[in-house]
């Protein structure tokens, strides 16, 4: 089973053309998979290939978003 985020898929304005990493959270549904901590997870799929998918927990999320703005190293 496909689970869709709450809100539908985003994808950064500077995007162009149809190669795009699009990004969702998953709803609070009792079905929507979860992180080993019970929380949300964040979900990200190619455009291209909207079935494949790639989920982190908020935690990874934000260690990703400082890794790529030079506010800090991965954690692991």
């Amino acid at each position: 089973m496909t689970h869709e985020p709450r809100g539908g898929w985003r994808k950064s304005p500077h995007s162009t053309g149809g190669d795009c990493v699009e990004i969702g959270v998953l709803d609070g549904h009792q079905a929507a998979p979860r992180g080993a901590g019970g929380e949300r997870l964040i979900a990200f799929r190619d455009s291209k290939n909207p079935k494949g998918r790639l989920y982190v927990t908020p935690g990874e999320w934000d260690a990703f978003k400082d890794w790529v703005s030079g506010r800090g190293p991965v954690r692991a």
